[in-house]
């Protein structure tokens, strides 16, 4: 389940319960709600969703719900998204006249434009033709894990969780 109501203002903070459970939290940087790691259908679920649009005194806001909407999610294609994604991101932060940038644009390219969208009607076939490209992909990209010049990487995380960011201590 996708809101764009989260998403189309930055001050709204909303809570999603399912069933009558608070399952999480959706604003500006999530607006994606789960329901189910695997549907067997005919599942039918309690959807609430309160929102928070802040505190601003002798203002009037209001704030309307815009839409909604329901997708699956195929894992295999999600894959092959964000093995496309990286790779494609990664191209565009090399210099503009980069060798390795352009093989890597020219790489993302190609693969992209050998999954058949027009043709899905086969869902067997077409998960067949996404993991070929997968494969096909994930082999030719490996061979620049060890390029020259592609430098050093270093991940650093943080995490703070803060319940009364931007709050007053009445609305927390």
């Amino acid at each position: 389940l996708s809101s764009s109501s989260a998403a189309s203002d930055v001050y709204k903070r909303q809570l999603c319960y399912i069933d009558g459970v608070p399952t999480q939290g959706l604003d500006a940087n999530r607006d994606e709600i789960i329901l189910t790691d695997c549907a067997e259908g005919n599942e039918t679920y309690r959807i609430a969703i309160e929102g928070y649009g802040g505190s601003r005194p002798r203002i009037e806001y209001y704030h309307k719900f815009q839409y909604a909407f329901l997708a699956e999610k195929d894992d295999l294609a999600w894959s092959l998204y964000w093995d496309f994604k990286v790779a494609f991101d990664s191209a565009m932060s090399m210099p503009i006249d980069s060798t390795s940038r352009v093989r890597i644009l020219d790489l993302v390219d190609r693969n992209v434009k050998r999954i058949d969208l027009n043709e899905v009607d086969d869902i067997e076939a077409y998960r067949a033709q996404i993991g070929d490209v997968q494969k096909d992909f994930q082999q030719a990209i490996s061979s620049y894990q060890t390029s020259d010049g592609n430098g050093e990487l270093a991940l650093i995380g943080h995490a703070h969780i803060d319940t009364a960011w931007l709050w007053t201590l009445a609305e927390s």
